[in-house]
């Protein structure tokens, strides 16, 4: 069944056309499995590194931004993860009670949290 699942999660992950990000049915449980198992890391990393770069890059595309970062501010892949663990365990009582927790939607959650325009 692991080997199902990380079978599934890598054709999600490099299937060759369009991923929306916030139809991705992944558990934040299962996003933790793929993370902590060195066979999966990259390709989570991966993953965030262009869900990230994603949601910045579309932000800058609003007429009012919804993230304001720093002008110095710069992002790994890493980064990207840690906000998206961070927002997921801040709020973890509604994401869990929800049948689905898009790690696209809790990323730019995490964003908007963490770097609000005021």
């Amino acid at each position: 069944m692991k080997n199902l699942k990380k079978t599934f999660f890598l054709l999600i992950i490099l299937k060759t056309n369009a991923i929306f990000a916030l139809a991705d049915t992944i558990s934040p449980k299962d996003l933790q499995e793929f993370y902590s198992d060195s066979a999966t890391k990259k390709e989570v990393l991966l993953y965030f590194r262009g869900a990230g770069d994603g949601i910045l890059w579309a932000n800058t595309l609003n007429e009012e931004e919804q993230i304001c970062l720093p002008p110095d501010q710069a992002f790994y892949s890493e980064d990207y993860y840690s906000i998206y663990k961070t927002e997921y365990l801040r709020q973890k009582d509604l994401y869990d009670s929800l049948e689905y927790q898009p790690p696209g939607l809790l990323l730019f959650n995490g964003f908007i949290h963490n770097f609000p325009c005021e």
